[in-house]
């Protein structure tokens, strides 16, 4: 789907432009791996959507962490999710 393409470009975009960052590393693989998994019917797509977003909370959580604590613990705005 349309969508489907927009979001992997997304990832991929993130994934040149900070091929070091942890979570946008995770962020792909995760993706990759629940893909993987609705493809071959192990899971459903709405369990792989859940399962992502969770994980998307995840990594907002963290990166919020780790700014605060390079910013010594200055509170971050709402735009702290590194996945857009």
């Amino acid at each position: 789907s349309a969508t489907d393409s927009a979001a992997w470009s997304k990832l991929d975009d993130l994934l040149r432009r900070f091929p070091n960052d942890h979570l946008v590393i995770r962020a792909y693989a995760t993706r990759q791996g629940i893909c993987r998994l609705i493809d071959e019917k192990k899971i459903s797509l709405e369990t792989g959507i859940q399962i992502f977003d969770i994980e998307r909370q995840r990594a907002v959580m963290e990166r919020s962490m780790e700014e605060a604590q390079r910013n010594d613990k200055k509170p971050l705005p709402d735009s702290a999710d590194p996945l857009g």
